[in-house]
């Protein structure tokens, strides 16, 4: 398993639409990508 895959498993997308898939938290979704974009720059 390399690095980049360890972070890309099928859980790892199962547990991000749960939290992130909801419309209620779209705001945090919004806050998640708005931090990740910043970060990469």
């Amino acid at each position: 398993m390399t690095f980049v895959s360890s972070y890309l498993g099928s859980t790892n997308d199962i547990a991000f639409r749960k939290i992130f898939g909801v419309e209620k938290n779209n705001a945090i979704l919004i806050d998640f990508l708005n931090d990740v974009f910043i970060t990469l720059g």
